[in-house]
């Protein structure tokens, strides 16, 4: 009868290189996987990345926009608001038996007083004054305190006389030219409107 020890040592060896290959083929597909997986990681993490920038970049964008959009919106008002002030000095004139365009001289560019309705020279930045949602030139009667220097510059220009063909004489009518100006991110803008006022009197 053989030893079965030695009888059985050839099955045994076999076994054992072939648990080492195994051993060896785990650690290199691990490795392999590894590799991989970093991979499936940067692509994973840049898609991530993409879909978190991406609306961030929009919504950065949409408030630049916003921002934009209101600017344009307050010169317009302020450049109407311009027009008027202008308006009013012409009314207060008639109402009160004055010469329709006195206080209204002719040229410019001039600020707008709102507490004495008159144009004058001077600086035209435009202060807001929280207290009252108001731009208004300072020491107008508003008070200092909390005024805040806004981006708005506003001009009035009067030209006179200015004729409307078959509708008024040249002593009629004035052409007044409200500009508001203001800088953005570095560009100048701009908002200008004119209007033909009349003495309806």
């Amino acid at each position: 009868m053989s030893n079965p020890e030695y009888t059985n040592t050839p099955k045994y060896t076999n076994i054992r290189i072939k648990n080492v290959f195994i051993y060896f083929a785990k650690i290199w597909i691990f490795a392999s996987s590894r590799g991989f997986t970093l991979l499936e990681t940067v692509v994973a993490l840049a898609v991530i990345l993409s879909a978190i920038v991406g609306p961030f970049v929009l919504a950065s964008r949409g408030i630049v926009s916003i921002q934009s959009t209101k600017n344009d919106l307050i010169g317009m008002n302020l450049a109407q608001e311009g027009v008027e002030l202008v308006r009013k000095i012409r009314d207060d004139n008639i109402l009160n038996a004055r010469a329709w365009n006195q206080n209204i001289p002719t040229g410019g560019p001039w600020r707008i007083d709102i507490a004495t309705n008159t144009l004058e020279a001077g600086s035209s930045l435009l202060y807001f004054y929280p207290d009252y949602s108001l731009y208004a030139a300072p020491g107008r009667g508003l008070g200092a305190t909390g005024e805040i220097l806004s981006l708005f510059s506003r001009t009035v220009q009067i030209t006179t006389p200015y004729a409307t063909p078959g509708i008024t004489t040249d002593a009629d009518a004035i052409l007044v030219v409200s500009t508001v100006t203001w800088s953005e991110h570095g560009i100048n803008r701009s908002v200008v409107l004119q209007e033909v006022l009349y003495n309806w009197q």
